[in-house]
């Protein structure tokens, strides 16, 4: 009876175990163990995971079977199937009881490093049985960190499209950009002096530059004082002519070349504005953002807008640059 009751404690000890994935994933596991004996065993018994799991469910069914015989032969036929039934109940509910699961865990802790040994060992054996035995434990990750998350997103080829993938890496660095890394530089910013007259001749030439909007400046780009919205003036009367003061929108909005994307995108919706002038921290004019430059760069993709007459004002002021300060006879240091 005593040997009867042993083995059913033994059923409910592995039934009672509890294995389920790391917090952390294989790879991140890795990059710690490199640094901590703790996390070497952490990685080695996620490793393992699967023999693991596999040793605790071929425990049970072996004490559980080894109970029903035992009961058999000793007490017949029919008290072996009653005590067999009694022993059925009992299994779930002493598997969820607290002191089991408690002293469960304390007996495994003693024994693991046996059982990792038997895993890393033969794990052709516990591969075998695996694909006859349904994985219990749970599968939801927890991500430790930003680049295991986007190493994730680029092993996720066939679950998520190209612009899924796309959309979701730009979105966990998007916070990291700058607004100079996006900006139109100064050195290509085209602007329309407040005190000049706009007439249908002068429409025409400032469409053909490409921008639906444009700076409206006191003497220089310093002094950056409106924006002329080019759509609103297609009404514009033939017959006459406006100053660019008249015609603009006063309302300007400086941002800091340092701060985010993030906070320009929050701007943009704040102030329902689709473009701010960048400032250094002199307040002088270093270029011009706007909404679209920030959806591109979350979503990865190139906006065409019909007013558009270069792909990527950057890389006009790239080329604009070489031109720059380039003397046969000046040295760079």
């Amino acid at each position: 009876m005593v040997l009867l009751f042993l083995v059913f404690i033994l059923a409910v000890f592995f039934g009672s175990v509890s294995l389920r994935q790391d917090d952390l994933s294989a790879k991140e596991l890795a990059r710690r163990a490199k640094r901590s004996q703790a996390y070497k065993l952490r990685l080695r018994r996620q490793e393992s995971l699967t023999s693991l799991i596999v040793m605790a469910r071929l425990g049970t069914w072996i004490f559980l079977i080894l109970f029903v015989v035992l009961s058999t032969l000793w007490f017949g036929w029919v008290g072996g199937f009653f005590l067999s039934l009694l022993a059925a109940a009992l299994y779930p509910v002493c598997t969820r009881m607290k002191v089991a699961s408690t002293l469960s865990t304390k007996l495994y802790v003693k024994v693991e490093p046996y059982l990792l040994t038997a895993a890393e060992k033969v794990p052709w054996l516990w591969r075998f049985f695996h694909g006859r035995i349904a994985d219990t434990f749970g599968s939801e990750r927890v991500f430790a960190s930003r680049e295991e998350l986007s190493e994730s997103i680029a092993a996720s080829t066939g679950i998520l499209t190209d612009d899924e993938q796309l959309l979701l890496a730009n979105s966990l660095s998007f916070r990291d950009k700058k607004i100079k890394e996006v900006m139109t530089p100064r050195g290509v910013v085209q602007t329309v002096k407040k005190d000049e007259f706009i007439g249908p001749l002068v429409l025409d030439e400032l469409h053909s530059l490409g921008h639906s909007r444009l700076p409206v400046i006191d003497g220089d780009i310093d002094h950056v004082v409106g924006v002329l919205h080019l759509r609103s003036l297609l009404s514009l009367d033939v017959r006459t002519s406006e100053s660019a003061e008249k015609l603009m929108d006063p309302q300007i909005v400086y941002i800091h070349e340092d701060d985010s994307l993030q906070k320009a995108l929050t701007g943009f919706i704040k102030k329902r504005q689709h473009l701010f002038v960048v400032v250094n921290s002199q307040r002088e004019t270093v270029g011009l953002v706007t909404l679209e430059d920030v959806i591109e760069t979350l979503i990865g993709k190139k906006i065409v807008d019909e007013d558009d007459v270069h792909d990527d004002m950057r890389v006009v002021a790239d080329e604009k640059g070489r031109s720059n300060n380039n003397s046969p006879n000046g040295t760079y240091l």
